[in-house]
């Protein structure tokens, strides 16, 4: 099964040891909430994780390795709750915003 397949609104991955999410990923168009808090091994997101479209809530808590933020991600129309602390102080926001 590929990525694209899945019709999730809630997606739990926290404290799994990912080291980057599938290019794919960006496929969700239903993902409504995600919870990546802990993946201490994120090092960035894919560069087509702006088109989650509906993504409200995303939580990027203890992703300490998390060095940067893919230029989509002000894409994210309808975020409207991020968690990311603690952040990594060197992670790099696109747009200049710091997290």
């Amino acid at each position: 099964m590929q990525v694209r397949d899945l019709t999730a609104w809630t997606l739990n991955l926290e404290y799994c040891p990912l080291g980057s999410l599938p290019e794919g990923f960006g496929e969700l168009k239903h993902l409504q909430t995600l919870n990546l808090g802990g993946c201490w091994e994120l090092i960035s997101l894919p560069e087509r994780f702006g088109k989650l479209e509906n993504l409200e809530n995303l939580d990027l808590g203890y992703c300490v390795s998390l060095r940067s933020l893919s230029e989509g991600f002000g894409e994210l129309q309808k975020l409207e709750k991020l968690d990311s602390s603690p952040a990594q102080p060197s992670a790099h926001c696109p747009n200049g915003s710091e997290s």
